[in-house]
């Protein structure tokens, strides 16, 4: 095999390699299309969930008129009800110790 011959078969094959990755890149620039697509019908329906500014205002009028309504329910009483879950989750939040729990080491032999 010549120079000649070994040079022909190099570019054969680079010929080659560049119409596979013009196939490669075909198939990337469809997947892209149809990921944009699918990305922008996507955040058209999330942005049919979300509350509009209108809206956000309206409800945090509400729960801070309910949150007003429990404190002053609550100001000036020594006991407060909780239900099992809000004090499990008050326990962990304030850092206090849970008397519904069992201590750690009670459990340890």
């Amino acid at each position: 095999m010549s120079i000649n011959d070994l040079a022909a078969l190099m570019q054969q094959g680079f010929a080659e390699i560049r119409g596979e990755i013009q196939t490669i890149d075909k198939k990337v620039d469809s997947v892209k299309v149809v990921l944009e697509a699918r990305m922008d019908r996507q955040f058209e329906e999330l942005k049919e969930r979300t509350f509009d500014p209108e809206e956000k205002e309206c409800i945090l009028a509400v729960v801070e008129a309910y949150n007003q309504q429990l404190e002053d329910a609550a100001l000036g009483t020594k006991d407060i009800m909780l239900t099992r879950p809000e004090y499990d989750a008050t326990a962990v939040v304030a850092d206090f110790p849970n008397r519904f729990t069992a201590p750690a080491e009670a459990f340890a032999d």
